[in-house]
C-alpha cells in the first residue's frame, strides 16, 4: 500500500501543478513544473504517513498533494507580493 499511495502522491502532484500552472498562466504548462509536483508529491507523502501512523488511504494521499498545491500558490503569491 506504501509504494501505492507514493505512485498516487507523486502522480496527483504533477497532475494539480500542472492544472494549477495551466490556469494560472494562460494555457500553458511547463516541464519544470510537472517535476516540482512530483517532489511535492514525494514530499508529502511521508508526512502524512508520519503523522497517521498507519497506512493512508489513496484518496487521502492525492488529496493532501492537491492541497499542498494550493498552499503553495498562495504562500509564493504572498511572499512575492511582499516583496
Amino acid at each position: 500500500m506504501a509504494v501505492f499511495n507514493t505512485n498516487i502522491a507523486a502522480s496527483t502532484g504533477a497532475i494539480g501543478w500542472v492544472l494549477i500552472d495551466y490556469v494560472k498562466h494562460g494555457r500553458r504548462f511547463s516541464v519544470t513544473g510537472v517535476c516540482e509536483g512530483i517532489i511535492a508529491g514525494l514530499v508529502g507523502i511521508p508526512l502524512l504517513l508520519d503523522i497517521c501512523q498507519s497506512d493512508v488511504l489513496p484518496q487521502s494521499a492525492s488529496s493532501l498533494q492537491l492541497s499542498s498545491r494550493f498552499f503553495r500558490t498562495l504562500t509564493t503569491g504572498l511572499a512575492l507580493a511582499k516583496g
